[in-house]
């Protein structure tokens, strides 16, 4: 399979010297390194056969990370960003040479798509809980007289949505049982890796997070193919009642004007 990443959005090495982005790449990379993980390849969009082959690579380099993760915090002589940026340089090359040139374009791209998803906008957490709340607590039938959507486009919605929230709950318990696997190997290794500031925590959940990103992404991109601009002001209009009465910590169901740029 082929990934739908852009290329022309491909994140260079040596912008990985901004440490915001190096984070991004070596938690990442230390989350898709995981034998528990190669499983859920093919929701992140990856091809799990070129991304097996990529796994010693990114194994050594983040090992190399945590290294100079641990010293720079210690106030140790510790490699400086730019070492870094090299060592990121040097494990993509070994990529191309190990998996060839589809693997490590797949690599970056995702790598480039997260680190927009992480400076994203906010609205997008609102409104995955909003889908699924629509989808689990509300009819086409109920909402056609209040909210100006035609039956026929509110069945529509109502079958995206749901398919969306099915998704979720099946990921989600595929992300238990993953979780709650013995730990061994390298898996071993990298769970301590990510735990050094506090045993409650999982590379898991920061996998979660980047499938569910993806999950809504297709899901609000199908939205909006389906829906008028006058339709989607409806959903909004809905969003912000929602929130209103049975969400206010959210405080605010408001689309920005990129929310609603058709695909």
């Amino acid at each position: 399979m082929t990934t739908e990443f852009d290329p022309s959005t491909l994140v260079t090495p040596r912008e990985v010297e901004d440490p915001d982005v190096l984070s991004t790449w070596g938690g990442n990379l230390l989350v898709l390194s995981l034998d528990r993980s190669l499983p859920f390849a093919a929701e992140l969009g990856l091809d799990a056969e070129l991304l097996s082959k990529c796994l010693p690579v990114m194994r050594t380099f983040v090992r190399e990370y945590e290294r100079w993760m641990r010293s720079n915090e210690g106030g140790d002589t510790a490699p400086v960003p730019p070492r870094m940026s090299a060592e990121l340089t040097r494990m993509l090359q070994r990529v191309k040479d190990d998996a060839g040139d589809r693997a490590c374009s797949m690599l970056r791209a995702f790598m480039a798509w997260s680190v927009s998803t992480d400076h994203g906008e906010s609205w997008r957490s609102p409104w995955y809980v909003l889908l699924i709340r629509l989808a689990r607590r509300y009819t086409p039938e109920g909402l056609v007289d209040v909210y100006a959507i035609p039956v026929h486009q509110m069945e529509r919605l109502f079958a995206i949505v749901t398919d969306f929230a099915d998704r979720d709950s099946r990921l989600d318990d595929a992300f238990d049982v993953a979780d709650a696997k013995t730990l061994s190997g390298w898996d071993a290794e990298a769970y301590a890796y990510y735990r050094v500031e506090g045993p409650e925590l999982s590379p898991i959940d920061r996998l979660r997070d980047r499938v569910h990103e993806r999950l809504f992404k297709t899901t609000w991109q199908a939205i909006l193919s389906l829906l008028a601009p006058e339709e989607l002001d409806q959903l909004e209009r809905w969003g912000h009642a929602e929130v209103f009465v049975h969400m206010p910590s959210a405080r605010t169901a408001q689309l920005p004007p990129s929310a609603k740029t058709r695909p």
